[in-house]
């Protein structure tokens, strides 16, 4: 079984999201934008483990 950290930063209007230390996941709080830096660890285990 795999571990994984997931832990957030929000910092002003950004948060940041990350696992296992690598950035996966930036949105921008006021203006609802966000970008996913890696699809794959993003879809695959971050939605069932932030929710």
């Amino acid at each position: 079984m795999e571990r994984y950290m997931i832990h957030k930063i929000i910092i002003d209007n950004q948060l940041y999201l990350y696992m296992n230390g690598k950035l996966i996941h930036k949105r921008w709080l006021l203006k609802g934008q966000s970008y996913v830096f890696d699809l794959i660890l993003y879809v695959k285990r971050t939605l069932k483990s932030i929710k």
